[in-house]
């Protein structure tokens, strides 16, 4: 619900204030963290991003909320970079649980030969 409303201010700043206004980029920073709460990093990185060029832009690289915005676009990037670590987590989990698997099946196929194989000699040494 909430970005429903942030769309709808953002409609109305930018034709009110116009797209270069403060008040225009502090909009689209509040609709990146709403988008970064949804983890929809990418959609928020676009907000984010469109909101820094505004604010370098109209407040100057020496502003505070400027440095907000940076602040934020930092946030996400370390978001994802958890998520990549995650991922890549996972992925070596699977491969270690993959090859005990894979060690566990090759003891049971020698082990079912090796039982096979019994079985072949009793029954040539039992009349």
């Amino acid at each position: 619900k909430a970005l429903e409303y942030y769309h709808k201010c953002e409609r109305i700043q930018a034709t009110a204030l116009g797209e270069s206004h403060p008040s225009y980029a502090t909009i689209l920073n509040n609709v990146g963290l709403v988008y970064e709460n949804k983890g929809e990093f990418v959609k928020a990185l676009e907000y984010y991003h469109k909101c820094e060029r505004i604010r370098a832009t109209v407040l100057g690289e020496s502003h505070p909320d400027y440095a907000t915005t940076l602040n934020n676009i930092g946030g996400v990037y370390s978001k994802c970079e958890r998520i990549q670590a995650t991922v890549l987590r996972i992925k070596e989990s699977m491969s270690k649980h993959w090859n005990i698997i894979t060690n566990v099946n090759a003891f049971v196929r020698q082990f079912l030969a090796s039982h096979i194989l019994i079985m072949q000699i009793l029954s040539l040494l039992s009349p």
